[in-house]
């Protein structure tokens, strides 16, 4: 870039001059701002390389909090302490690796299923592996044998990490098909893991219509009740009783103790 100089102040508008090839033209301030600005080579990124790009970032702070999750580790088993003042920090670190998982499965949730299936492989490998060294025990191989268990835990971590970021996105996605389901026809079936595997229908209000027969039926408010007040498996499933059997309807949720006694009382009664 040509050397500036700043010229002496003109009545109006302050100048500036560059020096091309030995001759002196004059620019105004405005001019030189808007070239100081646009100066340089700029390349129009397509969508296609933003991803790339933005993948690639997430993987390297991804893969760089796996280092030091490792570095972590070690200091751990080097530690006399029981446990570990050390582990704090290495749990910390695993919460930061799951987030960053996620941040990954929002770009390519394919990519990172196949990196779980192979850290899955990965760890029944070693694991296997342990047991052969356990069943033919042998001093001579001690070292080789801490070395093996010290990898088979770090994998089985990574694999405990990877299985939580699926769950959470599982549960997520299950939220949004929910939201769209209620939003457009009021309605939609859950098959419920607390619940044995039953199926309830969750109704955006008990004025919705055109809800199958059969199924006990628990509106947003009823849910939203039940679970921001952290209600026992056990409580929840005498409240589907009541549900199935009198069509009963959660009105409020004051304090979880009276109401799992409530709960039990009105549920003998029906009986």
């Amino acid at each position: 870039m040509a050397e500036q100089m700043k010229a002496e102040p003109t009545v109006g508008e302050k100048k500036y001059l560059r020096l091309i090839g030995g001759k002196v033209v004059y620019i105004s301030e405005a001019e030189v701002m808007k070239e100081e600005v646009l100066a340089g080579p700029y390349k129009r990124l397509s969508d296609e390389e933003i991803l790339v790009a933005e993948w690639n970032d997430r993987v390297k702070w991804a893969n760089q909090l796996k280092e030091h999750i490792s570095a972590v580790y070690q200091m751990m088993r080097n530690d006399d302490e029981t446990p570990s003042g050390y582990e704090p920090v290495y749990h910390s670190l695993w919460n930061e690796y799951r987030k960053a998982v996620e941040s990954l499965r929002e770009l390519d949730c394919g990519a990172v299923d196949q990196f779980r299936n192979k850290v899955v492989a990965r760890v029944n490998e070693l694991e296997a592996r342990i047991n052969h060294l356990c069943d033919n025990w042998d001093l001579d191989y001690f070292d080789y044998f801490e070395q093996t268990l010290g990898c088979y835990e770090k994998n089985r971590d990574l694999m405990l990490a990877l299985d939580e970021d699926a769950a959470l996105s599982d549960a997520r996605e299950v939220a949004r098909r929910t939201r769209e389901y209620l939003a457009t026809s009021g309605w939609c079936l859950w098959q419920c893991h607390t619940l044995d595997g039953e199926v309830i229908v969750v109704a955006r209000d008990e004025n919705v219509h055109g809800i199958p027969d059969g199924y006990p039926v628990y509106t947003e408010d009823e849910l939203e009740k039940l679970l921001s007040n952290g209600i026992s498996d056990s409580t929840l499933r005498l409240v589907h009783e009541a549900k199935k059997l009198a069509g009963a309807v959660v009105v409020s949720v004051e304090d979880t103790v009276t109401i799992e006694e409530d709960v039990r009382t009105n549920a003998k009664n029906l009986h």
